[in-house]
């Protein structure tokens, strides 16, 4: 194998795939579309259940 140059293309993007290989899965937010870690609230609309679609603010008025 030839030797790469770090930080190419070609470097960058079989670092992106070692990092999905140890990252928790990423999936779409069900209510806004954009990218969530397996486990984690999605950083962008604030969804406590990203995967079912259940936005924050409707579930907080629910449980009170």
């Amino acid at each position: 194998m030839s030797k790469i140059k770090p930080y190419s293309d070609e470097w960058e993007k079989l670092a992106n795939q070692m990092a999905r290989e140890v990252a928790p899965e990423i999936y779409a937010c069900a209510d806004c579309g954009l990218p969530v870690f397996d486990g984690w609230c999605c950083t962008h609309c604030g969804s406590n259940d990203p995967r079912n679609g259940t936005k924050n603010d409707e579930k907080s008025e629910q449980d009170s």
